[in-house]
């Protein structure tokens, strides 16, 4: 795992623990789109609870136990893939969505399941806020300029 996966794992975490907090979100989709998660380089899902969904991973340690518990996960190839890719991956083979960081036991902190709709809408409106505020009518002279003021009011 490097250091990219590692943010991504404690963004999730967080996300996990604060799942109403805005920053916490805002953090998450940011990582989901500039971060890889570690997921099978092929389709590949499992039924979980009655469900198919796909095993994505933040860090290896995960990664190797979950293939010990799953004799067809050792003969697939892991790489870094994007999130969103895996995701598209999942809606276009009608799955419920992803999984990350299965485990049967250990640190539960950074497990979760997302189904795909759900993600889809909480990449969606985190991704439609971060574009109209990053966005240049955002950056103009007046908005900069009325950012520099709230900020120097809070300070």
């Amino acid at each position: 795992m490097n250091k990219f996966n590692s943010e991504l794992d404690f963004a999730l975490r967080n996300f996990i623990a604060n799942p109403e907090n805005f920053l916490d979100g805002l953090t998450l989709v940011n990582s989901l789109h500039s971060i890889p998660v570690i997921a099978a380089a092929q389709p590949y899902a499992i039924a979980m609870q009655g469900q198919k969904v796909i095993p994505v991973f933040t860090n290896k340690t995960d990664l190797d136990n979950f293939k010990k518990e799953h004799p067809s996960a050792k003969g697939q190839d892991w790489v870094e893939r994007s999130s969103i890719n895996v995701l598209e991956e999942a809606v276009t083979h009608r799955l419920h969505g992803l999984v990350f960081n299965i485990k049967k036991n250990g640190d539960f902190a950074n497990s979760t399941i997302f189904k795909s709709s759900e993600l889809v809408q909480l990449i969606n409106t985190y991704t439609t806020l971060l574009n109209d505020v990053l966005g240049e009518e955002s950056w103009s002279i007046t908005a900069v300029a009325e950012i520099l003021y709230f900020i120097r009011i809070y300070r």
